[in-house]
């Protein structure tokens, strides 16, 4: 039977500490023993089962219910409180003499403790004090407790207790509180161990946004590492992690608590953090860049254990472009699409994932183990089509009206087109055109004046509500490009003059002011 000596090469020093404190507060009991194992029970936030088992050369087993063993497989404190317990009772080998020095909670500190009459504090949610202030400010305790407010005294102090030993109850639930509101380092985090980044294709794809996985792999002593498995991180174990990018990375996934609902309700528990975490599309060149870099950065496609390596691609976007072909029967035109950078070009179908983003160029491509930005020109809604197996086949002689309903989409990325359908392309400056009017009758409490703005190209004048993304001149074979950039910023100025948005109808923005002159002169120097 081996000795407690031996079991404690198995458990952290940090373990360690945790699982004296369980010993001391008398958690643990020993439900079974044999000359083999040692089964227990510790009364945690839960009660844990516990089982120590051990063959004829003393080589150990250890199994804990708890989520901290079930997700490491490490040693926990839960168990060496169980040890710890077990060696006091008897059941363990007494160390050798002259071993190393004796632990801290088996022996003659525990029987000072018993000068001080502790007994264990029942449970309790009430709100730890992290903090302290003035004492006549708007305090109040979210249904733990009294309720106290501005300009109310504090109440009065209990009057002491003048007993022989009132000083050691006092000093006795002084070292409670201490107890209670101590720090306890995380676990330490063992320098073979790696976390892994892993993107869920599968939960991406269903829509959730880019999912990110916490993994983790050991490494062997020749340098191999064994199989990954699920990682799950608590905010008090990130200032552990010895790699920096990983402590500014897990942090930035955990986030802050939620300070409008209480210490309580603040947010999931510290030992219960997600393992899956959903990205905004704000953060892929921050913080999902940040991942690829460590070289931890994993792809997994479905729902095998299969993990692709993963790196960032800092070079040139992807370019999304719709292409328009002539038929192997030559009876039609067949509308595809693909991505391009340079000489660079792939089928808009190829690449293992494609994501939307914010902004432009703000999407992803994730092909061939590397991860580079996408511009979509923001017609995602195409790309996703094209991807889902769309097949567009136009007759040849309608060939005029297919580019026409192009032209007047919304957005449209480059085109790759036949000779036989290019049209020449023009990209002028707009030129703003404002049109006040008075209400109309049915504004029966609103007199100000109505403003409807509009934009002329090359003698074409577009509504701004307008959604077509160019205009097509057939008489002149020519296809004028609008410029949303310029238009947006033209909308800004008439807000800039006090305008503000109104929607006369559903699908026609306007703006309104009221009857005032002054907006006359100030769009004209506005817009020159």
């Amino acid at each position: 039977m081996p000795s407690l000596e031996e079991f404690a090469y198995d458990f952290d020093r940090t373990v360690q500490a945790r699982g004296r404190e369980y010993f001391r507060r008398k958690a643990a009991k020993i439900v079974a023993a044999d000359a083999v194992h040692i089964e227990g029970v510790v009364a945690g936030g839960n009660r844990y089962k516990v089982k120590v088992s051990w063959d004829e050369a003393g080589e150990p087993t250890y199994e804990c219910s708890c989520p901290y063993f079930r997700d490491r497989g490490e040693p926990c404190k839960h168990l060496w409180a169980t040890l710890l317990q077990a060696d006091k009772d008897g059941m363990l080998s007494p160390a050798a003499e002259g071993d190393a020095e004796p632990f801290e909670g088996a022996g003659g500190e525990d029987e000072a403790d018993d000068d001080f009459e502790y007994t264990m504090p029942a449970p309790s949610h009430t709100v730890q004090r992290l903090a302290s202030g003035g004492g006549t400010e708007e305090t109040e305790t979210r249904g733990y407790g009294t309720r106290r407010y501005r300009g109310e005294p504090p109440p009065e102090p209990k009057p002491a207790d003048a007993g022989p030993d009132s000083w050691k109850r006092q000093l006795g639930k002084l070292r409670d509180d201490l107890r209670a509101a101590a720090y306890e380092p995380p676990p330490a985090w063992p320098e073979n161990r790696r976390i892994l980044y892993v993107v869920d294709v599968p939960a991406t794809v269903e829509g959730t946004g880019l999912t990110i996985e916490l993994a983790q792999e050991q490494l062997k002593r020749d340098g191999r590492a064994d199989k990954p498995r699920p990682a799950r991180i608590g905010r008090e174990q990130c200032a552990a992690l010895p790699d920096p990018d990983d402590r500014q990375i897990v942090q930035m996934l955990l986030g802050a608590r939620r300070g409008d609902w209480g210490g309580y309700y603040g947010g999931y528990a510290e030992g219960d953090a997600p393992r899956k975490f959903v990205l905004p599309e704000s953060a892929y060149l921050s913080t999902f860049k940040q991942m690829c870099a460590t070289g931890r950065a994993r792809l997994r496609r479905g729902s095998s254990d299969t993990l692709e390596p993963l790196a960032w691609d800092d070079g040139e976007p992807w370019e999304f472009w719709v292409e328009i072909r002539t038929s192997p029967g030559g009876r039609y035109y067949v509308v595809g699409g693909s991505l391009r950078r340079g000489e660079e070009r792939v089928d808009i179908a190829e690449p293992q994932m494609l994501l939307r983003g914010s902004g432009s160029p703000g999407g992803l491509v994730f092909h061939r183990g590397n991860v580079a930005l996408l511009n979509h020109f923001e017609a995602f809604p195409l790309v996703l089509s094209l991807r889902d197996g769309m097949k567009l086949s136009v007759p040849l002689d309608q060939h005029q009206e297919l580019m026409k309903v192009l032209y007047a989409l919304p957005r449209l990325p480059k085109l790759d087109i036949p000779e036989a359908l290019r049209l020449s392309e023009s990209r002028p400056l707009p030129r703003p055109r404002l049109t006040v009017r008075r209400p109309t009758r049915d504004a029966k409490y609103d007199d100000r004046l109505v403003a409807e703005l509009a934009f002329e190209y090359e003698g074409k004048v577009v509504k701004a509500s307008q959604e077509a993304h160019a205009l097509v001149d057939k008489d002149a074979g020519r296809v004028v490009y609008r410029d949303a950039t310029v238009e947006r910023q033209m909308l800004g100025r008439l807000l800039t003059l006090g305008f503000r948005e109104s929607f006369d109808t559903p699908y026609s923005p306007s703006a309104r002011i009221g009857n005032s002159s002054a907006w006359r002169r100030s769009w004209l120097m506005a817009t020159g």
